[in-house]
């Protein structure tokens, strides 16, 4: 009869670890299909940049246009780096991380609906800025999601899975993009991947719906 307890009691916590393995994968998919929807757009907007600034606001100068990328991208990063050190935590306090997830997302959609009608490039640069908000705000998001949504001996996988997906997006975001951009019209990129922003951050939001402990507003 020990036995028969002893085989029970193991058949139980395979089964408790199987259905805990189940709702990881679910979590897992959501928030990995946000990643690589969420990078698609980053990556395109890499490799389009120079590009967009020399045919819209340099007249066909690489070189111009190459500086003035190099300095929005460093720009962009001292923004980013800002954002995370120091708003972040104020920013999810004030409304909470689903809050993050859902401004972060109208914001880079915005940004990128924006880049459809070129206007300056000072205007291109504050709309770099702005992305550069939103991602920050979603992608940091996304990574407290991926804590909650897996248990500790599982980060490790998940973040496997997380690379994959962010690598895929690398390759198929710029292909993809850069033949709209170059054969079928140079606006249609921009819109193409605000739509894709806002299903990523829809994903996102089905994920942060289904976790638990979430940290709430102040």
């Amino acid at each position: 009869q020990p036995e028969a307890e002893e085989g029970g009691s193991s058949s139980a916590s395979s089964g408790s670890s199987k259905g805990g393995l189940a709702h990881w994968s679910s979590a897992m998919w959501i928030i990995g299909g946000a990643v690589f929807l969420q990078n698609v757009c980053f990556t395109s907007l890499e490799a389009l940049g120079t590009v967009y600034l020399q045919d819209h606001y340099f007249n066909g100068d690489i070189d111009e246009a190459t500086f003035f990328w190099t300095i929005s991208l460093s720009v962009v990063g001292v923004i980013g780096l800002t954002i995370s050190l120091f708003f972040y935590t104020r920013i999810v306090k004030c409304i909470s991380l689903k809050g993050c997830v859902l401004l972060g997302g109208i914001v880079c959609t915005a940004a990128l609906l924006v880049l459809g009608f070129p206007t300056s490039r000072y205007v291109f640069l504050a709309q770099l800025n702005f992305i550069a908000l939103g991602e920050n705000l979603v992608g940091t998001s996304g990574f407290t999601l991926l804590s909650l949504c897996v248990r500790p001996d599982e980060v490790g996988i998940a973040m496997g899975i997380i690379n994959m997906f962010w690598n895929a997006a690398d390759i198929v975001g710029p292909l993809t993009m850069a033949y709209i951009y170059e054969h079928v019209d140079r606006n249609l990129p921009w819109f193409i991947l605000a739509g894709v922003r806002i299903v990523s951050m829809c994903f996102l939001w089905s994920a942060a719906c289904t976790a638990k402990n979430l940290p709430a507003a102040a």
